[in-house]
């Protein structure tokens, strides 16, 4: 049996429900102002790599690869030095979390990595 690359609505509903979970992280604490800000920040990284994981072809690649390992170090940096001073730990911690799951977004070719990234989310 071939399996077939995954299509693109897989992946925009992964989006959809990735989105939806870091939305009602951010709503809880809406009093900081910076909810807009937030959904606009995690579209963009949610989407860029569930881009990249879509773009593959039922393997992850030496790209896919590279894009994890960025994602990863990049959140761990906006932890340590934005999330965890901004919020403290409960709230950074989750968004740590959220940035663990977008660079494992990037790995995402197969069936068995989107149905763990929707129980994730």
């Amino acid at each position: 049996m071939t399996e077939t690359k995954l299509a693109g609505p897989l992946y925009a509903g992964l989006f959809a429900a990735q989105l939806l979970a870091v939305a009602c992280n951010a709503f809880l604490d809406i009093g900081y102002g910076s909810f807009g800000r937030e959904i606009l920040f995690w579209s963009v990284v949610l989407g860029g790599t569930l881009a990249v994981g879509w773009r593959q072809s039922r393997k992850v690649d030496g790209w896919g690869g590279i894009a994890q390992k960025f994602v990863l170090f990049f959140g761990l940096l906006l932890f340590v030095f934005a999330f965890l001073p901004l919020w403290g730990m409960p709230r950074a911690g989750l968004y740590l979390l959220a940035m663990l799951q977008a660079s494992y977004n990037c790995a995402t070719a197969g069936r068995r990595q989107l149905h763990l990234g929707l129980l994730t989310s």
